[in-house]
């Protein structure tokens, strides 16, 4: 899973769940990064 840090910004890349902190500034705020997925709207 692909996490963002909310303090510096940098993407990281985590394989356990158990311990999960910013290697560089050690924040606890980190975001789920999702992919980019298209979704189709009808226009009825």
């Amino acid at each position: 899973m692909t996490f963002v840090c909310g303090n510096c910004g940098k993407e990281y890349e985590f394989k356990e769940l158990s311990f999960i902190r910013c290697l560089y500034c050690d924040s606890k705020v980190l975001f789920k990064k999702t992919p980019p997925v298209a979704k189709r709207v009808s226009a009825d």
